[in-house]
């Protein structure tokens, strides 16, 4: 399989498990969806729908409007998923998928100030990499395929730019409470892996624009009855030049055709890995 770029998310899962990644993209082989992962996708679908009207001047869905585009992406995409493999049904998943919907629109959608993008699609060569790399004295050259990054919305309230990343969760995220009562984004942990991925997107914008955006990211879970936060991400130089160095460090592996296991975390499983029975359970075809 022909490599043609690597994106935030490809970068993630390399950081997670470098075999499953050599799997998935070296041999091209997918595995089914697991059905957290088509209830975030159909919370994004919503997001986009609601904003890509926006921008056409329609403006916008309603709340109910907004679940009802979540349930009927989710139907589309129900089929996809390994059901033998979850611990839950379908009809659950929907519900999910609805009470986050619905907390999306009325608690995030209204804190967007002037939308400008959605699903903005930005490619940048290793050229453009290098150029950030050297902007941030970093040693070039960084990688060898593009960066592609899909930037969920970028808002543009006066003066600024912002990117903001939507998450679907299983619960709250720890110190959201806190959060809440003092409004301090340093009392709310943010996922390292999101961290790194809204480190991409402000490369990408910056390269984009000439300027770097801020970030934030828009937590939604199901809750009781759905719940969301939205929390302003603070990354620095060192943010940028770390995701910068760790792209070059995997472009390199790769290229050596260098695929460990990764099996110290909740992701080397059966329940959590598609590849578990070629790569070391009990069929272990790829020993």
């Amino acid at each position: 399989m022909t490599l043609d770029h690597y994106s935030p998310s490809s970068v993630g899962m390399f950081d997670r498990c470098p075999r499953a990644w050599h799997y998935r993209y070296t041999e091209g082989i997918k595995t089914p969806p697991a059905a957290a992962m088509i209830v975030g996708s159909s919370v994004h679908t919503a997001q986009a729908r609601h904003f890509g009207d926006v921008l056409d001047g329609a403006g916008g869905l309603d709340v109910d409007e907004y679940a009802v585009v979540a349930a009927e992406d989710y139907d589309r995409r129900a089929a996809e998923v390994d059901w033998a493999r979850e611990d839950v049904d379908s009809g659950s998943h929907k519900d999910r998928a609805v009470y986050m919907a619905r907390a999306h629109r009325q608690l995030i959608v209204p804190t967007v100030e002037d939308v400008a993008a959605v699903e903005h699609e930005i490619r940048l060569s290793p050229e453009a990499i290098d150029g950030l790399a050297a902007a941030l004295r970093l040693e070039t050259p960084i990688c060898g395929p593009a960066l592609v990054c899909i930037l969920d919305v970028v808002d543009r309230p006066v003066g600024v730019t912002r990117v903001r990343d939507l998450k679907t969760r299983g619960k709250a995220p720890s110190g959201v409470t806190a959060y809440r009562k003092r409004g301090d984004p340093a009392a709310l942990e943010v996922d390292t892996a999101h961290r790194i991925q809204l480190a991409a997107y402000k490369l990408a914008d910056w390269a984009r624009s000439r300027a770097k955006p801020l970030t934030s990211v828009d937590y939604v879970w199901a809750g009781k009855g759905g719940d969301a936060v939205s929390v302003p991400v603070e990354l620095t130089d060192a943010d940028l030049r770390l995701f910068l160095d760790d792209l070059r460090a995997m472009d390199r592996q790769v290229r050596a055709g260098l695929f460990p296991r990764r099996r110290n975390g909740w992701h080397c499983s059966d329940r959590a890995c598609g590849y578990w029975d070629r790569c070391i359970g009990s069929v272990g075809t790829d020993l």
